[in-house]
This record gives C-alpha cells, sequence and structure tokens, in this order.
C-alpha cells in the first residue's frame, strides 16, 4: 500500500473544502487504499488552523478523522535532530524529518514556499514530493 505523510496544508484544505484534490485524499485513506502518516506538530498545526479559519462543522470533521484513526501519527522529532538539518525552514524541518523516518513514498503538501523546494527533495532523495494535484495524477489510485 502507497504510505503517504501529510503537510498540514493538506488536512486544512481538506477540511475546508469537500470537492478538492485533498479531500479526495482523505476519501482514499478512509478507503484504506492509502496509508497516511502525520506527526504531532502536523496535528497541532492542522488543528489550530482549522479552529481558527474554518467553522464548528469543519472542525468536528478533523476531530472526527482523528477518531477514526485516519493518520498514524508519529511524535515530534527529536532538538538534537532539528538542529542538523540546516538547510530547511526551521518551522518545516519536523516535516521532512517525520516523512523520511516514515519511510512514506509520497510527502504531500501545498506549501510551495518551504515544502514543495529543490532543498526539501534534497533533504528526502527517496520520497516523492508532490502536490495534492500531482499525487493523484501519478498514483492513478
Amino acid at each position: 500500500m502507497t504510505k503517504v505523510f501529510l503537510d498540514s496544508s493538506v488536512i486544512v484544505a481538506a477540511a475546508g473544502s469537500q470537492t478538492g484534490g485533498s479531500f479526495e485524499i482523505i476519501n482514499l485513506i478512509k478507503k484504506g487504499r492509502l496509508e497516511a502518516v502525520v506527526n504531532e506538530g502536523v496535528v497541532a498545526e492542522s488543528e489550530e488552523a482549522i479552529r481558527i479559519k474554518l467553522s464548528q462543522e469543519k472542525y468536528k470533521l478533523f476531530l472526527k478523522w482523528l477518531e477514526e484513526n485516519y493518520f498514524k501519527i508519529l511524535p515530534f522529532p527529536e532538538e538534537e535532530k532539528l538542529q542538523r538539518l540546516e538547510v530547511i525552514n526551521v518551522k518545516d524541518r519536523h516535516i521532512i524529518i517525520s516523512a523520511r523516518e516514515s519511510k512514506s513514498d509520497y510527502l504531500i503538501s501545498l506549501d510551495k514556499k518551504h515544502i514543495l523546494t529543490e532543498e526539501s527533495q534534497k533533504a528526502i532523495p527517496n520520497i516523492k514530493i508532490v502536490t495534492t494535484k500531482e499525487f493523484l495524477q501519478r498514483s492513478k489510485l
């Protein structure tokens, strides 16, 4: 089964719109066609953004995904590992490290400024870093 590490941008987008590619990825997880991994930082970032920016209904949807174990949740990486990854934006290092440690096939993100970069790809050469659209086009699930 394909394993994907999800950035919070994908989870927030999925909660915000049930018609986009991010929500389609959530549906693939629900159907058991994808194994999704996040870390505690991604959960916290997603929770805060959804709670502040979206409706109570959308927030409850996110909580349902957590309750129903849509995501395998890894612990936040150790500070020592974060410090060693100097070429990546400090706020996003945890994503790159956890994607690598999870041995995911893909890191899916909508963050073109920090995650969908050449530096990130060099840091995890064995994982394809893609947008939701690119993932859905490539994966044929």
